[in-house]
């Protein structure tokens, strides 16, 4: 008798145990989806082509931009050419260096820019609206073996069926 009693407890203990276990698998499902994405953009050729963002996610329209910021030869194209097809007119303003005073002609240096990693934090503001914080690694060109890390906050919005940059902030700047 006391062997069924056991038993019992046994069986009490195994059905809490296994509704834990599907419980918190459960949960994960449920979270997964508001997790960080990491989204790796291979080769370091800029190519123009032809947004369909209706099946683009934000992260992958971040990891364009940043490709196209990141990855760039002054000696044939400044880092901010090309951005304008993921930002608004406003945001894109708010990109382009200062002209500088009392000269016509802005002079750049010769660098050479390579995006390394990139690691994006969403948050979604509403179903057209999200804010991405990134961590973004590159590599300068007379930075020799270090890698320069920006901290980027992202406000884009979804419009005409394509999501759009409404805001590009760089929140910190450091070498490592």
């Amino acid at each position: 008798m006391m062997k069924g009693v056991s038993m019992k407890k046994k069986w009490i203990i195994l059905v809490i145990y296994l509704l834990l276990v599907v419980g918190a698998m459960v949960g994960l499902f449920i979270t997964l989806p508001n997790e960080p994405k990491k989204v790796v953009i291979e080769g370091s050729k800029v190519e123009v082509v032809e947004r369909n963002s209706k099946t683009e996610s934000p992260e992958t329209v971040a990891g364009e931009f940043f490709s196209v910021i990141y990855e760039y030869d002054t000696s044939t194209r400044l880092f901010y050419e090309g951005a304008e097809e993921y930002m608004t007119r406003d945001a894109y303003e708010q990109l382009l260096p200062m002209p500088s005073e009392g000269n016509t002609e802005d002079v750049f240096f010769h660098m050479q820019s390579r995006l390394e990693d990139f690691l994006i934090y969403k948050r979604e503001i509403s179903e057209t609206e999200v804010e991405l914080m990134a961590e973004v690694y590159f590599s300068v060109s007379g930075s020799g073996e270090y890698m320069q890390r920006q901290i980027i906050k992202l406000r884009m919005q979804l419009e005409n069926e394509q999501w759009i940059i409404t805001a590009c902030t760089v929140m910190d700047t450091e070498g490592e």
